[in-house]
Parts: C-alpha cells; structure tokens; sequence
C-alpha cells in the first residue's frame, strides 16, 4: 500500500509545482422513489487526465521533479 500512495504522489502534476484544474466534476444524478417527485443528488466523478487544465507556470514550490513524475506514469 506504501509503493501505491508513493506512485499516486509522484504521478499527480500538482506536485510539480503547477496549478490543476477539472480534474473532478459534480454530476447531479436523479433519484425517483416511487410514488414521490423526481429529486436528484450530487456526486463528485473525476475526469481523465487528458481533460485536466494544467498550469504553464509554477503556482508553488514543487516537491518532485517533472522528470520524476513522468518517469511514474
């Protein structure tokens, strides 16, 4: 479980330094019990990476080399 969470930090671009965005989205998914009016609740689902919105520029000090990160995907 440790070499699973170490591979998990080491491949999200956010440690690189750089800012993510959309990388999960907030679905609204009906729920219609019977005999009552249609009512829905939220649920985050994440998107695929090619779908992420990833900073140009450095937003924070990275933890781990763009190198590093590529070299885990």
């Amino acid at each position: 479980m440790l070499l699973t969470t170490v591979a998990a930090i080491l491949a999200n671009p956010r440690y690189t330094g750089r800012q993510i965005w959309n990388r999960h989205r907030t679905d609204h998914d009906d729920i219609e019990p019977e005999g009552t009016i249609t009512r829905h609740h939220e649920i985050q689902r994440w998107n695929t990476a090619p779908d992420w919105v990833i900073s140009r520029q450095i937003a924070h000090p990275p933890l781990v080399t763009v190198c590093r990160s590529a070299s885990t995907s």
